[in-house]
């Protein structure tokens, strides 16, 4: 019997982008890109994210994270 993660049989291509402010804000985006620098894995299926972010701004309180 051999148990396989769904994981395991996937595998991507991104390209991202962090970025941080003098105030502490943090910026992150991503999304799938097709290059030949990332060639496809035989046996994996390539998965692929839509254009996605997050923004992550200190607050008195805490941390505000906007998607």
């Amino acid at each position: 019997l051999t148990t396989r993660l769904a994981s395991q049989d996937r595998d991507l291509s991104l390209v991202e982008k962090v970025q941080g402010s003098p105030t502490g804000t943090i910026c992150f985006a991503t999304t799938s890109v097709v290059t030949p620098k990332v060639p496809r894995v035989a046996g994996r299926v390539r998965a692929s994210i839509a254009l996605n972010g997050w923004v992550l701004e200190p607050t008195d309180d805490g941390t505000k994270v906007s998607y």
